[in-house]
């Protein structure tokens, strides 16, 4: 079973996900900085052996975009 855990704060989103059957993250990233002149986007990938993972700076103008 794969779980998705969000956590929304008054500037950032942060989340995750989870398999469950042996503990594992697969994915988790963040958006913050909402709001302000330049947020950023961070996302990584959990691909076996290897993580994958993007970064980058936007503006992010509310929740919504993020």
């Amino acid at each position: 079973m794969k779980t998705l855990v969000i956590n929304a704060g008054s500037s950032s989103i942060k989340y995750q996900l989870f398999e469950m059957e042996n503990n594992a993250v697969l994915a988790a990233g963040l958006v913050e900085r909402i709001g302000e002149a330049v947020g950023r986007v961070k996302h990584s990938v959990n691909t076996g052996p290897e993580k994958q993972e993007i970064a980058r700076d936007q503006t992010i103008k509310d929740h919504r975009q993020g």
